[in-house]
C-alpha cells in the first residue's frame, strides 16, 4: 500500500487504490470460502460485494485481477489481504481519514496499526488508536473538540466518541 504520510499540519494523501481496498465491501477468506485461522495463510480469496472474486497470493503480490493483469500494478484485492492478513500495516492515519469498510478484517486475522509514534498495534482491533498524549476530555469540558494531539492526527471528534479510544 503506498500513502504519503506528511508533516503534522498537512493532510494525509490516500492512493485511490488503497482507498478502495480498505473502504469498500471485500471479503477475504480462506480458498473453500471458510474464515481465514492464521496470518500463515497467505493464499486467500477476495470476494467483493458484487459476488466477485479473485485468488490472491498476499505474500507474493499476485491476484488473476484484470486490474494487475492489464496494469500491472498492485491491485486493491493485493492490498485488502494485505492488510486484513497483517502481513501490512495501516498508519492509523490513514483510517482515521477514510471511511473504512466495517467488516475489514471480519474473516480474517486482523490488520496490524502503526500508530503516530510508530507504536504497533497486534490486536487485530483496526479502530484507529489515539496518541499516546491524547488528553481529550481533561481540557475541552464536554467540548465536541478533540485534544491537539488527536486533531494532529486526523481525527475530528475527541476520544470516547463512537466508542473509540
Amino acid at each position: 500500500m503506498s500513502n504519503n504520510a506528511t508533516g503534522a499540519n498537512e493532510s494525509t494523501e490516500i492512493e485511490p487504490r488503497t482507498e478502495r481496498a480498505l473502504s469498500e465491501c471485500l471479503s477475504v477468506v480462506a480458498l473453500n470460502g471458510t474464515p481465514v485461522d492464521n496470518r500463515d495463510e497467505t493464499v486467500v480469496m477476495v470476494v467483493s460485494h458484487t459476488g466477485e472474486s479473485y485468488h490472491v497470493d498476499a505474500e507474493l503480490g499476485w491476484c488473476e485481477c484484470p486490474d494487475l493483469r492489464h496494469r500491472n500494478v498492485e491491485c486493491k484485492h493485493i492490498q485488502r489481504a494485505r492488510v486484513a492478513l497483517g502481513i501490512e500495516p495501516v498508519d492509523s492515519r490513514v483510517l482515521a481519514a477514510i471511511d473504512v469498510d466495517p467488516t475489514l478484517a471480519t474473516n480474517a486475522p486482523g490488520p496490524i496499526v502503526a500508530t503516530s509514534d510508530s507504536r504497533i498495534d497486534h490486536e487485530g482491533d483496526w479502530t484507529p488508536l489515539r496518541p499516546s498524549d491524547c488528553d481529550c476530555g481533561g481540557w475541552n469540558d464536554g467540548e465536541d473538540l478533540p485534544c491537539w494531539p488527536c486533531y494532529r492526527d486526523g481525527f475530528e471528534e475527541p476520544a470516547g466518541i463512537k466508542g473509540e479510544n
